[in-house]
């Protein structure tokens, strides 16, 4: 097993190019078959007939210079990178946004506890659905589908309760007047 010296992943013996970060496995003077020619050196010449490349082009299959080509058989960019970014590119690691609904609906559902348990109650209810409904149709853009379902939850809870309450004081009052 072969070790990167740049991020220390383990690599297959037979790999020419780290799997985790791109970097080139080969030792330093070791060269490789689809590295770019080393600064100083004059790329190899187009066939004859053809234009040669704009400068600052690169041409197709060569890579350009600091950037660290794939290894062989590999295509298209690793998961996770920018488009456009080269091969070696670290992966995006971006936080999903929260929907503020989602927040809303819990804020709510828990004040109602303590602040006009009926209404609010109610509130944060109606704003976990919305914000449910808002998360799925944004197909894993904006996330807080988690706050969204303890809102709801907590919501009805309260409800219940509250439903509950108002039964037994019904009850009671009924009672204390037919005595």
């Amino acid at each position: 097993m072969k070790f990167c010296s740049q991020c220390g992943q383990g690599n297959t013996d037979e790999a020419t190019f780290c799997i985790q970060c791109g970097a080139s496995l080969e030792p330093e003077g070791t060269p490789t078959t689809a590295a770019a020619p080393p600064a100083g050196e004059v790329p190899p010449t187009p066939p004859a007939g053809a234009a040669p490349p704009a400068p600052g082009v690169v041409p197709p299959g060569a890579a350009p210079p600091g950037v660290v080509p794939p290894p062989p058989g590999v295509t298209g960019r690793p998961i996770g990178t920018a488009p456009g970014a080269p091969y070696g590119a670290r992966p995006i690691r971006q936080q999903q946004p929260t929907d503020g609904m989602a927040v809303a609906s819990l804020v709510l559902s828990i004040s109602s506890f303590i602040f006009c348990p009926v209404v609010t109650a109610v509130l944060g209810v109606i704003f976990g659905y919305m914000s449910l409904t808002k998360i799925e149709e944004s197909q894993g853009a904006v996330g807080g589908s988690e706050l969204a379902r303890a809102g709801i939850i907590i919501g009805w809870i309260n409800i219940g309760l509250t439903v509950l309450v108002g039964i037994f004081i019904l009850v009671m009052v009924l009672v204390a007047s037919t005595q």
